[in-house]
């Protein structure tokens, strides 16, 4: 065995570790060498038990070069003591891990095997517990023992094929070995070097985004799925957007993120599909089934209004039903799956007392002047909030999160975008509205007014993050009741 020397390669934006690994073996192949094989350089570290009074470390290595081996690093305060064993202290290890306890995080470096001359090179893929960390290059050159007489070849044959990232002076490790005679372990004590800098690293940029890190966090089993995460800049702040960046949030290097789990969660698309096809199902039901609730009927004839109404409560959901599957676009995967029981028991229940009022035996039905301006007042609404919903989802192109300022279309409803922020809840508000003078039911009237005071908290909400995200939103729009609210 000669001197070796590891290089760190820096990662290049865009690319990933395979890709690296490929490139720099196109390189190390235009020199003329040959692959023969792979290697494999891996590290557990143990920490000592608070029993044993001073914290220790124990760091285990191995080295497909020495396969008969086992190298161990302690480390005790300011003192580091090496070992070389056999195979058999891996089992040392399992029989003492009362006393010493794996902290189970793996670190590999592991890749393509070539030799060139008198140089053996070896690309490592860095991973700890499986995930990228960078790439890791070892240049051994093999007639020589002595680093201080091998230094200046290593470093030509490196800048050779890894240019100027390869520093004119040798590690830091070596400067003090330079006369020594060169020992496998010193590669060992190399490798510990580069494992123990990957850990210390962030592994984030300054474009690194809020998504990503909870995709790190996951990998890291540090955290749960990242639909369950929420990272904010202070512990009781507003949860940060996944596309921002920490540029934009202004966080360097030592700055904080407060983590909390949001609990268990569901799609958007199940709670919305669930919550409106409760109130369809439950409508028709008692509507198709009065007997069932109110016992036998006397009176034959049902109110040709009674099934109008029905109609018109049907098309409701149904449409709500078709616009989750098929127009509208969340900016969110998923809420937490408490909201699945709030939500139905709002939507449901509500469902079943007006449709209890409407379709009672007793029922009595408003004028007809009065039933029309209702009906007409649904009908109209119920375009409208279509044609707003139809204009939103346009806004944002599939499969992203972008937001912009809402406007008009050629379709006449969505002239209301010229007034409010949210006219897809002014439009909602007024189809209650007509179906409660439709129906002249009180029940109905309830679930309106519930439904508008909901809807006037959203509304406000989002004119307010309108505003707050375009400096340019127009400053004559109401959140939801033109020129009032």
């Amino acid at each position: 065995m000669g001197v070796t020397v590891l290089q760190q390669y820096p990662m290049i934006e865009n690319r990933t570790g395979p890709q690296t690994i490929e490139f720099l073996t196109k390189r190390v192949v235009a020199l003329g060498a040959m692959q023969t094989g792979q290697f494999l350089v891996d590290c557990e570290t143990y920490v000592s038990v608070p029993q044993l009074g001073v914290q220790r470390t124990l760091h285990v290595l191995h080295n497909s070069e020495q396969p008969a081996s086992a190298f161990a690093i302690l480390e005790s305060g300011n003192k580091v003591v090496p070992l070389i064993a056999d195979g058999l202290f891996d089992l040392l290890m399992y029989k003492i891990s009362s006393v010493y306890t794996n902290k189970m995080q793996k670190m590999e470096s592991k890749g393509p095997r070539f030799e060139i001359g008198d140089f053996c090179v070896k690309l490592g893929s860095v991973t700890i517990n499986q995930n990228f960390k960078g790439v890791l290059v070892e240049v051994e050159y093999r007639p020589c023992v002595v680093p201080g007489s091998a230094w200046e070849l290593i470093r030509e044959f490196l800048q050779g094929f890894l240019g100027s990232t390869v520093s004119n002076q040798a590690p830091q490790y070596l400067q003090n070995r330079m006369n020594d005679i060169y020992q496998p372990l010193d590669t060992i004590q190399q490798y510990l070097e580069h494992f123990g800098q990957y850990r210390k690293a962030t592994g984030v940029k300054s474009n690194t985004t809020i998504q990503e890190i909870k995709e790190e966090l996951f990998k890291l089993k540090k955290a749960p799925h990242i639909h369950r995460q929420s990272l904010r800049l202070d512990a009781k702040g507003k949860a940060l957007p996944d596309s921002e960046t920490l540029k934009n949030l202004s966080i360097s290097n030592g700055g904080k993120l407060y983590f909390k789990d949001l609990g268990p969660q569901i799609s958007w698309k199940t709670v919305f599909l669930v919550e409106y096809a409760g109130p369809l199902i439950l409508y028709l039901w008692i509507y198709q089934r009065p007997w069932i609730f109110y016992g036998d009927i006397t009176k034959s004839k049902v109110d040709d209004k009674v099934h109008v109404a029905a109609i018109c409560w049907s098309i409701h959901y149904a449409k709500r039903l078709l616009e989750t599957l098929f127009v509208h676009r969340f900016s969110h995967a998923t809420m937490p799956l408490r909201n699945l029981f709030k939500n139905c028991s709002y939507y449901w229940i509500f469902a079943m007392y007006v449709a209890y009022h409407v379709n009672h035996p007793w029922y009595t039905a408003p004028k007809q002047f009065q039933f029309l301006v209702g009906l007409v007042t649904f009908v109209l609404c119920e375009l409208g909030n279509l044609s707003i919903h139809l204009a939103l989802r346009d806004l944002r192109p599939a499969g992203s999160t972008v937001r912009k300022i809402p406007v008009p279309t050629n379709n006449l409803f969505t002239l209301l975008f010229n007034f409010v922020s949210c006219p897809n809840y002014t439009y909602e508000i007024g189809s209650w509205i007509g179906f409660t003078i439709m129906t002249s039911c009180l029940p109905a009237g309830f679930f309106a007014i519930a439904g508008a005071y909901q809807m006037t908290v959203w509304a406000i909400g989002k004119h307010k993050a309108y505003k707050r995200e375009f400096p340019q939103y127009p400053k004559t729009r109401k959140a939801i009741i033109p020129f009032a609210l």
